[in-house]
């Protein structure tokens, strides 16, 4: 399967790393949990070198002035088990991360691998852009963070120059009276999703100030259901506004194909599961 590989390299930092991807002369990727390399084509024929990244450095979790980091090697495991994430960040990651596959997928799939080489299947981006997420890319001469709005916009790869990596992810504190849900609709638990939908709510008595939503599976990357926020923003949560809102979902989306099911379908699930994000969310920022 990997016939073409001709040098495996297990740097021992984060600077080790990127002098080697950093080399043209290399033709070399960084191998995280390796799924991506494992299904895709193009990757096994083109590539000679795999940077295995898993002594690198970049499974830490810490939090400081600027939120909370999450290292790019940070395991979906680690990201629905760790108590300390979802009581900063609420239970959208740690949703998401479970949605992913089973066990043993959780256990290879990391944070990195998850949002860069986004698929259909990608469960953790809905839940990243309702935090508003930034992306902290890192080259052996370079170093910038970008907004969610910004990484999302296109497909995540195309923010990253040869030798670059997705070196951490940073999550602002959501405000006081704030929920975060997250929605994978599946045929079955372990199946790729249908639609999976994140949001995030916040609400003052019963008024909600502020909402993200967003939609994924049917949109790769996943988009924010901007008219959705709009009708929800400065209003009470009730059943005729969800109505509303899941009426508007469900016009709004332009799902992609799916074998497993139509496209009438998917708009009617996306209308539904939003709604029950929506509940979810809001039953927990009123908690």
């Amino acid at each position: 399967m990997l016939a073409h590989i001709e040098n495996y390299f297990r740097p021992q930092s984060l600077d080790e790393a990127l002098v080697i991807l950093g080399n043209p002369n290399n033709n070399a990727i960084p191998v995280a949990g390796a799924t991506a390399v494992g299904i895709n084509q193009g990757v096994r024929q083109a590539v000679k070198t795999l940077v295995d990244l898993s002594h690198a450095g970049l499974d830490t979790v810490w939090e400081d002035d600027d939120g909370l980091h999450l290292g790019a090697m940070v395991r979906a495991t680690r990201l629905y088990r760790d108590a300390d994430i979802t009581a900063f960040a609420g239970k959208a990651i740690s949703e998401a991360a479970f949605a992913i596959g089973s066990e043993p997928i959780r256990n290879m799939t990391s944070l990195g691998g998850n949002v860069v080489h986004i698929t259909a299947w990608s469960d953790l981006p809905p839940a990243l852009q309702v935090l508003d997420a930034r992306f902290r890319i890192q080259g052996k001469d370079s170093d910038r963070t970008i907004s969610c709005a910004e990484f999302f916009g296109t497909h995540p790869k195309k923010h990253m120059n040869a030798g670059e990596l997705l070196t951490e992810v940073i999550i602002e504190r959501p405000a006081a009276g704030s929920g975060t849900s997250f929605i994978k609709h599946c045929k079955t638990a372990v199946d790729f999703a249908l639609v999976n939908v994140a949001a995030l709510v916040t609400l003052d008595g019963d008024t909600v100030t502020n909402i993200r939503l967003s939609v994924g599976a049917i949109h790769t990357p996943p988009i924010r259901l901007a008219d959705a926020e709009a009708l929800l923003q400065g209003h009470s949560i009730s059943d005729p506004l969800l109505a509303q809102v899941s009426q508007s979902v469900s016009a709004a989306v332009s799902p992609r194909k799916d074998a497993r099911v139509s496209e009438e379908y998917l708009r009617h699930s996306a209308g539904v599961v939003v709604k029950r994000c929506i509940l979810k969310a809001t039953e927990r920022a009123g908690s």
